[in-house]
């Protein structure tokens, strides 16, 4: 890294050169640097420009917009941000560049999630557009899923269509992202689905306009019961069967991918990859997670948004509000092996995001064995998600290279 800063003179003006971090290492997000990369800017340059790459979370774009501000007073010159637009695999990045003037006044912003040639004067005054959570939320993995479908040459892709609340997140994002002629929906009832599911997921392939078949797993589910007789005899019902299900269903939405040519999306959400409430080489199958670094009612905020925003229920109102189930055995929810999910998500954001110990977690107010429960499974599900799609990144502590963790490991149960 060099030590000094980088100022340059252009038509007489001089422009002081940053790249991303440069300006991050600022009170309002920590010092990252011994030697201070703006100290030789101060009052020194007509302009300072900065070059980004600068990835995107929830929070970001409001924190970027204070920091730009803060930066532009302290140097004592207008800030020009120029910040990249688009995904690299699990990395998003919103754009958002601009020009700010040391009295805190926008000149320009241009739009974020969308790549162009932007131009702005310092003498204009811009509008700082609202950010809106949820609003970004879903242009976030719009862009990420059309962005990694293109730079991996991908033009097509398939997902299984269970009638319930993710997959039907997914499939609409994907339509969005890259067309209805483009995503081929499965529906896989087996012997424990509900009517109401399918319907659901009929309705909403119907909604969005998507190729869709149905696919039943129930004899291929049975046949295999049969061959397994001998060593299942005399045990009872349990986990196996459940997942003997999922991975049937994995094996079909694989076998039609290979077979269109195209990619399959895996449509489990953080919560649930979170406690291992996922089957591998089942439902996890898949090249990409859209939704894997979303939790459980970020998911639900996401179904309302795409149906306001389309004026219609795009996704079924029965698939938002009904008790979310795996329905994998008779009469199954979710609730009968996790708590509510307001509470799970409650206790894995204190512990995954902010990195809280299960005795802070516990001084907030939540009840101690729920969260040494969900602590535990946490923890003992680490080989699972090692072996899942790469997650789009939206909080600022996914799974999979934002979180590298051991699998086999002692653990401390005190903290």
């Amino acid at each position: 890294p060099g030590t000094a800063a980088c100022v340059v003179e252009l038509a007489g003006k001089r422009i002081g050169l940053t790249i991303c971090e440069d300006i991050w290492n600022h009170e309002l997000v920590g010092t990252r640097y011994r030697d201070d990369p703006l100290a030789g800017l101060v009052g020194a340059c007509d302009l300072v420009v900065n070059v980004s790459a600068s990835p995107y979370h929830a929070g970001k774009p409001l924190m970027r917009q204070e920091l730009i501000t803060a930066v532009a007073k302290r140097v004592r010159a207008p800030v020009a941000y120029c910040n990249q637009v688009g995904g690299h695999d699990e990395l998003l990045f919103d754009g958002g560049s601009c020009i700010v003037t040391p009295d805190g006044v926008f000149r320009m912003c241009a739009p974020r999630w969308r790549a162009g040639v932007f131009v702005g004067g310092l003498a204009d005054t811009a509008t700082l557009p609202p950010v809106d959570p949820v609003a970004d939320l879903r242009d976030a993995l719009i862009c990420g899923l059309r962005d990694y479908c293109a730079k991996t040459r991908q033009t097509r892709v398939v997902l299984g269509l269970s009638g319930g609340i993710d997959s039907a997140v997914v499939a609409a994002l994907a339509v969005d992202a890259l067309g209805a002629g483009n995503v081929t929906g499965l529906l896989m009832p087996g012997p424990f689905s509900s009517r109401g599911s399918v319907v659901d997921a009929m309705a909403l392939a119907k909604n969005l306009g998507i190729a869709h078949h149905v696919l039943s797993i129930t004899r291929g589910y049975e046949t295999l019961l049969g061959e397994l007789d001998p060593v299942f005899t005399g045990t009872p019902q349990g986990l196996a069967e459940e997942n003997l299900q999922a991975r049937l269903r994995g094996v079909l939405v694989m076998a039609v991918a290979n077979k269109l040519g195209a990619m399959a999306l895996t449509t489990g959400n953080k919560s649930e990859v979170a406690v291992g409430y996922c089957t591998l080489y089942g439902d996890m199958n898949g090249g990409l997670a859209p939704i894997g670094d979303c939790y459980k009612t970020q998911v639900w905020a996401l179904a309302r948004r795409i149906n306001a925003d389309a004026g219609s229920e795009r996704i079924p109102e029965s698939s938002i509000t009904k008790a979310p189930s795996a329905e994998l055995r008779e009469n199954q929810t979710d609730q009968d092996s996790l708590p509510p999910y307001e509470v799970l998500d409650r206790i894995l954001g204190r512990f995954i995001e902010r990195g809280e110990s299960s005795s802070q977690i516990i001084a907030a107010g939540e009840d101690p064995r729920t969260v040494a429960r969900i602590i535990r499974l946490v923890e003992t599900n680490e080989f699972k998600r090692r072996q899942g799609a790469p997650i789009l990144r939206v909080t600022t502590k996914s799974f999979g290279v934002g979180r590298r963790v051991p699998i086999a490991r002692w653990i401390d149960r005190a903290t």
